[in-house]
């Protein structure tokens, strides 16, 4: 990402926005520098899709089972 498209992020973040939409084609890269900013920040960061639900970035497809129905819901995550 753009350095400033990456401040820019991080200052939504720290103003804690409760979401923040991100519109782009590359998905691995912005969500790799969310958990860059949330690192750095001592945050926690969560990521969450229709057929997974919500999840910790990176975990294994395995541990989304089992997790509420509710979570993949759009309305029921929020």
């Amino acid at each position: 990402m753009q350095s400033d498209r990456v401040e820019e992020l991080e200052i939504l973040i720290r103003a804690r926005y409760p979401i923040i939409y991100v519109v782009s084609w590359e998905e691995d890269r912005v969500e790799r520098c969310i958990i860059d900013i949330a690192a750095k920040r001592n945050k926690k960061v969560y990521s969450w899709s229709f057929t997974r639900g919500i999840i910790k970035p990176g975990a294994p497809f395995a541990s989304s089972k089992g997790r509420g129905a509710g979570s993949t819901d759009p309305m029921g995550a929020l």
